[in-house]
């Protein structure tokens, strides 16, 4: 596709929806830390309070879509009519929206793979939530601030022209010569697989050691409950059956407990993984294949600014099944207006931390 190919209305429209929807749903889940009692004092809200900062960021930046690309074409000097979209920046604005979309896309990358590492911490390695919060949460927020402000500000640099381009963000340095705005181009990609690679390989070995923890402990659980009913057994011809069944009954009730608040966080890390995965795939397929696949590009809009929305999604969702394990009789608008509107006090046992309950159900 050439400089010059416009795009079809609609296409420039739909991430206009969708990276609004997602700046919305950032700004939800930011408004339920912030009303909840616990507020900020848990790790993993302000894990999520600062993936919702940045993901506003880029994603008001992609909502923007061509409106911050410049009218007047950078190698003629003169207005562009040509190009099928509305542009109504400069080379700055343009400058301002790369910066953005990169620091915010880069930073929700880091914070996932820090969430991962929460994970490990509590669940592969056991720490406490207090050695957890002294050593290891500063660097997760200096180092997801530091690395996704030097992936914004160092290509700004690199490619200065920034421009009206054949995609529907300012993401890349505009040269008149096609062999130099290729050649910029595949620079870019090498400049951004490497750090992929890193991240996505943080990811995956935390969630391998997460999962390899989890199989050892069910194992264990498996053994010490069978151990114990064993034992529950053997003291019935002592005591009366139905003490020593209401005795087995409570033990096998707290073992579920404790294999199900597990599995649940595994579910969480899992979809959250998934969910940032669903959002790159198909940017990635487009800028690894070098070519303009028309498919390919639909799916792009739709989902790449979606992040936020999908965190939301995530972020109620495991609130109203943990009030539901407590709360059976009440349905889900009643929940979810409890959630929004409620008294936070009332609501507070399921606006906390997940790994809490891992760490207590696992104290057999």
């Amino acid at each position: 596709m050439s400089l010059h190919t416009p795009y079809p209305p609609y296409l420039v429209v739909i991430p206009r929806f969708t990276g609004s929807l997602s700046a919305v749903s950032s700004s939800i889940i930011i408004y339920l830390i912030c009303r909840s009692e616990k507020k900020l004092s848990t790790i993993y809200h302000r894990i999520m309070f600062g993936m919702s900062c940045t993901d506003i960021l880029s994603s008001v930046a992609l909502a923007f879509t061509t409106l911050p690309m410049p009218k007047i074409n950078l190698c003629t000097g003169e207005e562009d009519y040509d190009w099928g979209v509305l542009r109504l920046g400069n080379m700055q604005t343009c400058k301002a929206q790369a910066f953005f979309v990169r620091f915010g896309v880069v930073a929700m990358f880091v914070y996932n793979a820090m969430l991962c590492c929460y994970y490990t911490c509590a669940i592969a390695f056991g720490m406490q939530e207090n050695n957890i919060r002294k050593r290891v949460e500063p660097l997760m927020h200096v180092l997801t601030i530091v690395y996704a402000s030097i992936s914004g500000i160092l290509p700004l640099f690199f490619y200065p022209n920034f421009g009206a381009t054949d995609n529907l963000w300012c993401n890349k340095s505009i040269s008149c010569n096609p062999a130099e705005e290729s050649t910029s181009s595949n620079n870019f990609l090498t400049a951004i697989l490497p750090q992929v690679l890193l991240f996505g390989f943080l990811i995956i070995a935390s969630f391998t050691l997460i999962i390899r923890k989890t199989i050892r402990i069910n194992r264990e659980l498996s053994m010490y409950t069978k151990n114990r009913t064993d034992e529950i057994h053997r003291r019935e011809h002592d005591n009366d059956n139905d003490s020593s069944n209401n005795s087995e009954d409570d033990f096998n009730q707290h073992v579920a407990k404790s294999h199900e608040t597990t599995k649940v966080v595994i579910k969480q890390a899992l979809a959250y993984i998934l969910t940032y995965t669903t959002t790159l795939l198909f940017s990635s397929i487009q800028g690894f294949t070098g070519e303009k696949i028309i498919w390919v590009d639909y799916l792009q809009a739709v989902f790449f600014p979606l992040q936020g929305f999908f965190n939301l999604l995530i972020f109620i969702g495991l609130k109203v099944y943990n009030h539901r394990k407590f709360h059976q009789h009440e349905s889900y608008c009643t929940i979810l207006h409890k959630l929004f509107f409620g008294d936070p006090k009332t609501m507070e046992p399921f606006l906390f931390s997940r790994i809490s309950l891992v760490r207590a159900g696992g104290n057999i």
